[in-house]
Formats: C-alpha cells, structure tokens, sequence
C-alpha cells in the first residue's frame, strides 16, 4: 500500500516506571527573602532568578526544573529546583546546587553575596531539610475514554526518559553534518518537552557571510484519547544561527542565543554532559556595552560573560549576543529567526525526506532500547458526505454574491486612507483583481453584475499615518517609586484618549458620513514602529472600531518607492504589493463578516475564549493590559454572527463587525482579574446560555488548549468523557448545562499545540509528505489529519525535499518544521451523525475562509474566533 504514514508518536507502559524518585530542593525561606531583598523586590513580587539556569546548566546539570513555588499549603513560596530521576543522591545534588546559586549570586547581587552564601550553607535559616526525595506515582486511571496519571509528575518523567534516551547520540553519522545531541538546561516548565539539539552545528558560508543550522528535537509527553498509555510526541525542525545586526534587536523584546557549554567538571565531578542553556541580549544590553556602562547589565548578560571568562575565551563586549563565538570548550550562537526570510535561512527550515526516514529509523532505535513503541496508524479513504456544506467559489462573481448576502441593497464602503503616491492607484487595481470588472462606476460607486455594489472612497491618512505626541513622565518624578508606574500609564492613556478623539474628528471630516460596517485601509510609513510609544498603528485600529468599521492597516518602505529606478523593478515591486493589497482586502471582507459558504444543511459553531495577558515592557501606544472574554460563533445560512459576553454577564447577540468592534473598544466582560474557579463558572455558564438548544443539527468546534481551562470535560483527565460533556462543574459544583446526543449537538475538538504534534515520515512517497485523514487501529473517535504544505512550499520544494541537505548545503530552501499531524477528537456525536462525516467535515472546514485558500489548523468558524482575538490587543 502506497502512503504509509509513520508518525514519530511513541508509547510506554507506564507500569515500568515504578519506584522511579523526584528531589526537589526548597530554598529556605530566610534566604529567599535576603535575595529579594538585595534585588529590590516588594513583598508580594517573586524573585527574579534571570540567568540562573544557565549557571545550573554549566554547575548542576542534574536539574531539571526551576521555579517559584510553596514546598506545601502552608509554607510560603520559594525557589524551588527539581531533579526528575537523577543518577545522584538528594546530598550530592544539594551540594550542587548550593554551589550553583552561590556562584549565581556572586554574579547577580555580588555585594550581598557573601552574606547570602553563608545564610545558605550554614542550614541556621531552613526550619526542615532543603531536599526532600519522593517517589513518582505510576499508576493511571482509565475511565474508558482516556487514561490519567495519578502523578502528574509521570509526564515530565516520560519526557525526560525519552530525551535522555537521545542524549549524546551520534546524528548524521558519516556525512559532513555528524554530531551528538546535547539536551537543554533547566527549565520552568517540561509542559511543551524537552529540545535537543546537534553539537557542534553546521557551519554555512555565504555571499552575506558565514552562518550555521542544526537539527532541533522536541521531546513532549501527551496524552491522547481511547489510548491506555501515556505517550512522547517528536517535532523534529531546524535551528540556524548567523550574525544579527544591532538593527534586529528590538527596544522591548530580546533576542536569545543558544550557548553550548560542558558541565564544568570541578563543579559537577564525573558529569561529562554538555548543556544548551538560553541566554537572552537586549538593545539595553548593547548600548550599555557600547557606553562602557557595565553596571547595568542584565543578569543574563552578567552571566554569560563569567562563563566565557572562566572558559577562557576572549570575546568584544559591544558584539556579544549579536556575533557567534565558537570555541574548543564552548559555543555561542545567536538564533537566525524567520523574521529574517526564509530565503537567507543558512540551514533552510525544514527537513526533507531522505533525512525524516533516518530520523524515524533513529527514534525508533532510541526510544525501543528504554521501553517505548511506536503507534501504528491508517489512512482512512473513504469520502464524507457532500452536501452538508458548499464552501465559496473560487471566482470573483462567487465573492460578489457573498458580499451581497452580507450588505444586501445597501452595499458596502471601502476607504483608503491613503499615504503613497501610488496608493490610490494600488488600491483599486487590487479591488479590480479580487472582484473583477465592475459594470459601471459611477462618482465612485462601483456596481457590479449581479447588483452589488461598493463605494470607494480615497482621503490622505492624515494622523492616521503620523507619530504621536511624545509622553512627559517628568510629572511622575515626585511620587514614590512603586508608584511611578501608575502615573507614567495615566499620563499615556490620556495622551492616547486625545489622539483618538482628534483621528476620530479627522474621519468625520474627510468621509462626512460613514455606514455601519464600513472598511478601511490605512497606508502607514513602517518606520512609525520605531519608537513604539508614539506609534499610531493599535490606535488606528481602535478608532475605526469606535466609528464602527473595521481596518486594516498596510505597512510600506518609502525608500523602497523612491528606489524605483526601472520599468522592471517598478513591475516587479507593483505586482508585490498588488498582492499584499488584494489580501488586505479580503481581510476586510472576513473582518466584517462576509461568510466563505455559499450553501450548508447544517449549523457550524464555535467556542473560543480570548485570554490575553499583560505584556511587561510593552508601551506601545493604545496597547490593553490582561483581557479574558468568551465567545460563541456561528454560521447558519450562510451569515456570521458572534454572541458576547456583556459586562453584567448577559449574552450579546451581534454581528461579526459589531462583535469585533465592541472587543477592540473594551465594551464586553473582562474576566481576567476574577479567581480563575470563579472565571471558569462564568465562562461555562455563559457558554450554555449562548449555545441554542434548538435540537437542529449542529456541529461545534472548539480548540483543546484554549478552552479546557474553562471546560474541564476538554481536558485529557478523569473528567473526559464522549457523549456527556457538561458545563459549570468545577469544584464539585452541579453543572449547568449537560449535552447529549439527543441534543442534535456534535462537538469537535481540535488540539493546536505545534511543540506537541508529531512529524511523520511517508513510505512510498518521494517527498515525504501527504494530506489525508488518519486514524490507530483500535481508536472510535480520535483521528489525526496531516493538511501537508501551503501551495507556495508545495511548489518550492518539489526539488529540494527529495535530496538530502547533507549532500546539498545551504542551496536546499525547504519547508518548515512541519508537517505533522494534528489531533482531532468527536467528544460529542448527535444521534444523526457519523463520526467519520464529522471528521471529513472538519478536514473540509480547514480551507474554508475567505482571506485564504489554505488549510489551516483551525476549521472555519473556530478560526474566525481566534481571529477576534486581535481585536482585543
């Protein structure tokens, strides 16, 4: 049989994990307090331990975790550090890790050092043993649906079983790109797995200078329904490094390195693992070192420069972070990300076929040696049923159709607020190609064919395209410290309030009168995002939303206009950005809701809940703090409409556009700062308000990780049931809503976590990629769908992806890391409804939209409800 999926899924019986111990060491809470207090931290913050598991990684190699967190209910939160299985004993590994924050500490808060030092080894400040070793519980449960650990430890156990597995592995063993895994150091969390990757990595010399590629193995332990067993998921991509211009180092983001560096060997005696730790540099970073201003470094960089002292490498200051450093006894390599274009990747972004089947070969090698077994899996062939849904033609009359279904006789109005010369001329020439020849335009109405017809209007952006004023903080001197903050954010949204009040007067002077749901297009100079406090981009968006349109906003180089020296770049660079103009235009078709099905027999809804946190550092102008509401989304004879939750908690029932236009201006229920039990009591009790109980045939879709929280019968646990999914019982209370099969709603859950899908490997397939729909032998209700490459890559690599990178170098411009599979489970099925019609349904929905004609890993509406995400930034 051709089209033999292997995925790079494997399983392990948990049974022979038995008696395998945790140590966790719990800082003692006198000496925690003594470092928050060298640090400058208030009280009721955590302590910033920046840095130091790049030391743990160079001195105790033997963590595995690092966090803040209380030893028990009663104690107070510490710093805490995890060793999952260790080939040590709890004193050897406390010993380590005394000497790694004592060196830590002599690096962060070298002037209290000496005396935290002392609190910490001389045992008078902890009231219990610092390290307590317990032993990990393998039992799970099954409750016939999916099996639960009673430990959820076992899951960082299994991912650590099967990363060290790998561990000093030879990879590519006889070609030019031979080397050992190395894992990574300690971290926070195992919840995403654990990475590896090839050391020394791959050196690349191009016309713009040397860079480097590895292999990067993400190890992450799953749980899947209708399976007994406990499982590894591997994605397997590529990593490059090259040098980064100070240029690319944003003023409120880092940019991180990979530092290969060995266990030192006086620290950590009979060690010998080499760790890769991350380490992050920021545009402070390098201007301080540039300034000769080393006292305010940030502890990453701190401690990066002692490791490299004490290894013994010389290295420039105001280069490092930005220029690889490669040495005999360690290696710095700064991560070349996608930003960059895939083009100049040293490495390419992906990984071909010849490679996946010796990776597979590899894993299988591997992984069976320490107890794990690969999951079988099988094409399915058979079709779905037609008819349930007719997504939207592929040709400008279909477009028209669904634009006169959503607008009726009144049309619609496009604006352009426009800031390049060509911008007028780029943007009509874009509506042409999107909707094709207008019969007639008329004063600037364009009509159509089939009777629609749409205004378009042109007016210069105005203070749409324009910084804002700069923010005077001098008023915040006088008050404390601690309460800075909270004048400088007054001080800034007052100023905002005020730029959006005059952009709001700007539109009711340059368009008169705008219909509701109108669409606009805003030109902006790129170079605005520069100084991020004063860049009008969010509150261009918010202000068409209060007006009651939605926008998009086209980011240009004006430089780029004005080195147009020729006929064939002016061609070249038009027909760019025709296309960028055409997709921004369906952007604003999906935005105000027009509906990519022309024709259904069922309803399709959706659950998402928007859960946005606070970025700290982020002062970019208009920008919300943390924002948690939920949504339900549905589509019923061929019209969006979207049900909100009102600030008194009542569902608001509204268009697509109205629903995005009430989220970007804040006026629906904000749930973030409610206890997270009384968050998710809301959520789920407006979740069956919203939903109808209408009895009609329904299909819902929800994503796994975004509404499990909220939803506790999403989660892979003893509460996950099929045919029973109830809503509001948390913490033992009664549930609210419970859906049946006989309700005439099916649900399907989709799970979106790219660390955790598993790459494949296809037999029989000369490119080593497939689509299709997938499913275990034994599984009922779980299958996986591979929606293969986006058309662009499908064209790219039908070349590249058959060689072998190691015989082709850095010509080889690949996919990503994908593909991989994606898990897709039928929680509920109505009485009328096949699972596999739900299923072929959900593969179908993946490329119905209207901006895209790609599949994406959310199916239509449930993407659509991701989208409106955006509208609460």
């Amino acid at each position: 049989m051709t089209g033999i999926i292997h995925p790079y899924l494997y399983e392990i019986d948990a049974a022979s994990l038995e008696n395998r111990k945790v140590v966790r060491y719990s800082m003692p809470a006198g000496v925690y307090n003594a470092i928050k207090e060298a640090q400058g931290v208030s009280a009721d913050h955590a302590m910033a331990f920046s840095g130091l598991q790049a030391v743990l990684g160079w001195a105790a190699p033997s963590v595995d975790l690092v966090g803040i967190a209380a030893p028990s209910r009663i104690a107070q939160k510490t710093l805490t550090l995890t060793a999952i299985d260790p080939a040590k004993s709890s004193d050897e590994i406390r010993r380590e890790i005394e000497v790694a924050v004592s060196i830590w500490l002599g690096i962060v808060v070298p002037e209290k050092a000496t005396e935290i030092t002392a609190m910490l080894t001389d045992g008078r400040s902890a009231r219990g043993a610092a390290c307590v070793e317990h032993t990990i519980g393998a039992a799970l449960t099954w409750n016939g649906a999916c099996a639960c650990p009673a430990d959820f430890a076992l899951f960082d156990l299994i991912s650590l079983i099967a990363a060290r597995a790998l561990e000093g592995q030879v990879l590519n063993r006889e070609t030019p790109d031979e080397g050992k895994l190395v894992l990574s150091g300690a971290q926070q969390s195992l919840y995403f797995g654990k990475s590896l990757q090839r050391y020394e990595p791959s050196r690349v010399d191009r016309k713009r200078g040397a860079g480097w590629w590895t292999e990067l193995f993400n190890v992450a332990a799953v749980s899947t329904p209708e399976s007994r067993n406990l499982r590894v998921a591997i994605n397997v991509g590529t990593r490059n490094f090259g040098e980064i211009h100070e240029a690319r180092i944003g003023r409120h983001r880092a940019r991180y390195m990979d530092v290969f560096v060995p266990a030192n060997p006086a620290l950590a005696p009979g060690s010998g693992r080499i760790r890769c730790v991350e380490l992050a540099t920021t545009r402070r970073d390098w201007w301080n070192a540039g300034h000769k201003e080393n006292g305010r470094e940030s502890p990453d960089r701190r401690v990066l420069k002692t490791i490299l002292g004490m290894s013994g490498l010389d290295f420039d200051e105001t280069a490092l972070g930005l220029k690889p450093l490669v040495s005999e006894s360690i290696g710095l390599y700064p991560r070349f990300g996608t930003v960059h274009g895939d083009q100049w990747a040293p490495g390419g972004t992906g990984v071909s076929h010849p490679e996946r089947e010796e990776y597979l070969a590899f894993l299988d090698k591997h992984l069976g040696a320490v107890g794990f077994a690969r999951v079988r899996m099988e094409r399915i062939t058979k079709r779905g049923p037609k008819g349930l849904v007719t997504p939207l033609g592929d040709e400008p009359a279909d477009l028209q159709a669904a634009l006169s279904r959503r607008f009726g006789d009144a049309g619609a109005t496009l604006s352009l607020l426009q800031s390049r010369p060509n911008g007028a001329k780029l943007f009509d020439d874009a509506i042409q190609a999107v909707l094709g020849e207008p019969r007639d335009i008329s004063e600037g109405t364009w009509s159509f064919e089939n009777g629609f017809s749409l205004c378009v209007k042109h007016e210069p952006a105005g203070p749409f395209a324009q910084l804002l004023d700069a923010v005077d903080e001098t008023k915040a001197a006088s008050v404390p410290k601690h309460l800075q903050y909270k004048v400088k954010d007054a001080i800034r949204d007052e100023r905002d309030t005020f730029a959006r009040e005059g952009m709001a007067a700007y539109l009711d002077n340059a368009f008169y009168s705008l219909p509701p749901a109108w669409m606009g297009l805003v030109e902006m100079n790129e170079a605005l995002a520069e100084d991020g406090e004063r860049d009008p981009y969010l509150l261009a968006y918010q202000t068409i939303a209060m007006k009651g349109g939605v926008a998009q906003v086209k980011l240009f180089n004006p430089e780029g206009d004005q080195e147009l020296e020729s006929p064939d770049d002016e061609d070249s660079a038009a027909g760019s950005d025709s296309f960028a103009y055409q997709n921004s235009i369906l952007d604003l078709f999906r935005s105000v809701g027009v509906s990519p099905v022309q024709d259904q027999h069922i309803r399709l809804s959706a659950w998402w809940v928007i859960n946005l946190n606070d970025r700290a550092g982020d002062r970019q102008a208009g920008a919300k703090g943390g924002f948690c509401t939920p949504l339900y989304i549905e589509c019923d004879n061929g019209s969006i409409t979207v049900c909100l939750m009102g600030r008194d908690d009542e569902p608001v029932r509204c268009t697509y556009s109205e629903a995005f236009r009430r989220i970007a201006t804040g006026n629906v229920a904000n749930l973030k700062f409610v206890k997270s039990e009384e968050q998710s009591i809301r959520i789920a009790q407006f979740l069956a308000q919203a939903t109808p109980r209408d009895e009609r045939r329904t299909v819902l879709f929800v994503e796994a990780t975004n509404i499990r929280a909220a939803v506790p019968g999403f989660r892979n646990s003893g509460q996950f049931a099929f045919d029973r999914l109830q809503l509001g019982n948390v913490g033992g209370a009664a549930p609210v809503r419970e859906i049946l099969p006989s309700d005439g709603l099916s649900i399907v859950r989709i799970t979106d976590e790219s660390a955790k899908a598993p790459c494949y490997w296809v037999e029989q397939n000369t490119q080593g990629t497939t689509t299709g729909v997938f499913r275990e032998p034994s599984a009922k209700r779980t299958y996986w769908i591979s929606r293969g490459l986006p058309t662009p890559l499908q064209i790219s690599s039908r070349q590249a992806n058959k060689k072998s990178r190691h015989n082709q170098g850095a010509g080889q411009y690949k996919h990503r890391r994908f593909p991989s599979l994606s898990e897709v489970t039928v929680v509920v099925k109505s009485e009328c409804e096949e699972v596999w019609a739900l299923v072929a349904l959900t593969r179908a929905m993946m490329q119905c939209h209207i901006a895209t004609d790609e599949k994406t890993i959310l199916p239509f509406p449930l993407h659509e409800g991701a989208l409106l995400a955006g509208a609460a930034r």
